[in-house]
């Protein structure tokens, strides 16, 4: 009996676990460029590490890179949690050469 109850409960936590992902997912789905295009595919958006700089501007990383990112690209949304967020494609898979689509501040709103 205790085995099993420890089973019912590791299956509600993970069910948990697997919707806070997915809800906290669901807010980039309403995002878009401001030329009207999809910010996130399901798949492309996520949060990063952000700075800026008078001589470098905007930047996120990915991986273990830092990219310069467009002002356009920055939206004027704040992200729920209070990070920074980015959507982006990786066409060769890498990270070495992303397409930033989106990126999302916190506070900025």
């Amino acid at each position: 009996m205790r085995g099993s109850a420890v089973v019912a409960v590791s299956v509600i936590l993970l069910a948990a676990q697997a919707g806070a992902r997915a809800e906290a997912h669901d807010w980039y789905g309403d995002l878009h460029t401001t030329e009207g295009r999809s910010c996130c595919g399901n798949q492309d958006c996520r949060p990063v590490e952000y700075r800026y700089s008078a001589d470098q501007g905007h930047q996120i990383r990915i991986g273990d890179q830092w990219f310069s990112v467009s002002p356009g690209t920055i939206l004027p949304v704040s992200s729920p949690d209070g990070r920074t967020h980015a959507c982006y494609l990786d066409p060769d898979g890498n990270g070495k050469r992303p397409i930033i689509l989106c990126v999302i501040l916190p506070g900025t709103a």
